[in-house]
């Protein structure tokens, strides 16, 4: 069963033209039902995963929620799958080849056999984050949904925060189960993003502290924001706040992008699925 149910009633009429947006972590699979019409967002679920420590683990969840939620065998017209994995980096994007991303990659992470490597667009950066995704779970969604889009999970945060108006300059710490991610925008320009493994919050203060003064950026006067699975987890926040006080929830979009039956949604924890749509 899922742990987070929430669905519009008007849901149906829209099954002719819906679309969907999938992530997938060691927390769990969540997905989110939008229309193609007007965007906005008319079902959620989150399922979630326990005793989920291997990749193996994960593909047999995907495979039984997939087979089992009456959902997902919609007729989407478009699909977008997310899996939460570090492995990226970002390149400029004159210089992605598609001959040549193995490569590319290969400069700071390793490849495994059964990758695929993929790549997305970040708009207003001219840039290009390349990523990979296991084949077994490519395979596994290609064959539910025969036409998906895979994303990096930090492509809808780069693209909103490298786009955010109201705070032209700010720290994004996106609090992931087991790593986080990290980007520092100045003057609407992304000026660093990279992914680090923690424990606790003296992991994060470190890292955190570290990149800031590496880059000139004031802690004090510079807004900080958080989100991500674990943007509630009060014992890991506490010890950044200490040295970040100007840490907040991240500002959500100005679009309104959830159906009245769906406000009650921690759109926080689930920031970077919700905002898979403004990467298109």
């Amino acid at each position: 069963m899922p742990e987070i149910n929430l669905v519009d009633p008007s849901l149906k009429n829209y099954y002719d033209n819906s679309e969907i947006s999938i992530q997938v972590s060691l927390d769990g699979f969540s997905f989110c039902i939008n229309s193609d019409h007007d965007k906005q967002i008319r079902a959620f679920r989150h399922y979630r995963f326990t005793n989920t420590i291997l990749q193996e683990d994960i593909l047999n969840h995907t495979e039984e929620i997939l087979h089992k939620d009456e959902l997902l065998r919609l007729p989407f017209k478009k699909v977008r799958v997310m899996l939460l994995n570090r492995k990226s980096t970002i390149v400029p994007e004159n210089f992605v080849v598609d001959a040549k991303l193995n490569q590319i990659l290969e400069f700071n992470q390793p490849i495994d056999e059964l990758d695929e490597v993929h790549h997305n667009p970040l708009p207003a950066s001219g840039a290009k984050i390349v990523f990979t995704v296991p084949t077994y779970f490519a395979g596994l969604m290609a064959e539910r949904f025969k036409t998906v889009r895979f994303y990096n999970h930090a492509t809808p945060l780069l693209a909103s925060c490298i786009k955010d108006t109201a705070h032209p300059t700010g720290i994004y710490i996106q609090l992931n189960t087991g790593f986080f991610d990290l980007a520092l925008i100045k003057d609407n320009k992304l000026k660093l993003y990279n992914t680090f493994v923690y424990v606790d919050s003296t992991d994060l203060l470190y890292f955190i502290l570290f990149a800031c003064k590496q880059l000139a950026f004031d802690l004090k006067g510079t807004p900080a924001f958080i989100l991500g699975e674990q943007a509630g987890n009060q014992k890991l926040l506490g010890g950044i706040k200490s040295y970040i006080s100007s840490l907040n929830p991240v500002s959500l979009s100005d679009r309104n992008i959830l159906s009245d039956d769906l406000r009650s949604l921690d759109q926080i924890r689930f920031y970077s699925l919700l905002n898979l749509l403004v990467c298109e």
